[in-house]
């Protein structure tokens, strides 16, 4: 494969179809209608199709060439089903694109300072950081590609284990840059270091600018305040010799890097959503569910206990939804009006 289609092809899988899958498989309520939304929505869809795709075969076969088979056909398949829903959704699509228009205009008369240094931070991330030596993500995707296998041997001494890495194995995340440098024939230092950190960063500001919209509403100004600062604290990774948990910035593709950035963010923000919409409703709609078990999945792509830790949220929600209404029962706290 020439440069030019591996660049392209890097653009679609990890660009254009999250994006255009978040804008075109998306409900028609006015709120979902937000470039934020979409992205995240687009990345928990395509990262819960791999899974759903990669656990089988690392189970089974464990031929990491079956599952790059497997990914080029999706992706094939994927561009005649984007442009006929493209056409389905034309109007769609231009509601998106007028509400981008004026929600860049609006955010860059309330936050555009802050706007403007996360920017910055994002090229000095991208441009001057160096991985956290703790990362083993490029040893993992090389010695699949050279093995054609998965997990089945160690990164670093490359001695194979009694049968497969099971912790590795269930949140294969380290597979989707494998199957990548395999169909693109690019170096998996390159995908790894260089091209993931301009698609999984803005992925991360997507998910500091939602998390500000639940807690602020339409104050821009904090909204925008907030995720700058959350993008500040994050900064502390910048060093190599930092914990992974706070290397969003300079190890975006690491799994757990992306789980406690985004992942564990974006269920705790949807259970927040369902806990409120229960409170005010008494019940929580499918699409909602739905949503969480999208970003459940792409937690657990990322880290091995994903379901677990979707599971011990929502048991957290469940404890202070029966708090909160042992308090409203006995008088404490005003139940809402009708």
């Amino acid at each position: 494969m020439s440069l030019v289609l591996s660049i392209v092809t890097i653009i679609y899988e990890f660009g254009v179809l999250p994006f255009a899958a978040g804008i075109l498989l998306g409900s028609g309520d006015e709120e979902e209608i937000s470039i934020h939304r979409m992205y995240i929505k687009g990345y928990c869809l395509l990262f819960t199709i791999f899974l759903f795709m990669a656990v089988p075969v690392i189970f089974t076969v464990n031929k990491l060439s079956v599952l790059v088979f497997i990914w080029k056909i999706f992706l094939i398949v994927t561009l005649p089903v984007l442009f006929l829903l493209y056409y389905k959704r034309k109007k769609r699509i231009r509601i998106v694109i007028k509400r981008f228009y004026e929600n860049i205009q609006y955010a860059k008369k309330k936050s555009g300072i802050s706007i403007l240094f996360m920017i910055m931070i994002f090229m000095i991330s991208v441009t001057f950081s160096m991985p956290s030596q703790k990362d083993d993500t490029p040893e993992i995707v090389n010695i699949s590609i050279e093995t054609d296998t998965m997990y089945q041997y160690q990164p670093y001494t490359q001695i194979p284990y009694d049968g497969i890495n099971r912790d590795k194995a269930v949140s294969p995340a380290e597979m989707l840059y494998a199957v990548t440098g395999m169909i693109t024939g690019l170096d998996s230092l390159t995908i790894i270091h260089v091209a993931i950190p301009f698609f999984f960063i803005p992925f991360f500001y997507a998910v500091c600018w939602l998390a500000g919209r639940y807690f602020f509403r339409d104050r821009i100004e904090r909204v925008g305040l907030f995720a700058l600062f959350v993008v500040i604290f994050y900064t502390a990774g910048l060093s190599r010799e930092t914990m992974l948990a706070v290397g969003i910035l300079n190890n975006s593709w690491n799994g757990v890097a992306l789980a406690v950035a985004c992942g564990v963010p974006l269920v705790c923000i949807q259970m927040f959503h369902m806990l409120d919409y229960f409170i005010e409703n008494g019940n929580v709609t499918a699409d909602q569910i739905i949503k969480m078990v999208f970003m459940a999945s792409a937690l657990q792509l990322m880290i091995s206990k994903g379901y677990f830790v979707t599971l011990v949220i929502l048991m957290c929600g469940v404890i202070i939804l029966i708090y909160k209404k042992g308090l409203q029962n006995a008088g404490f706290v005003r139940k809402r009006d009708k």
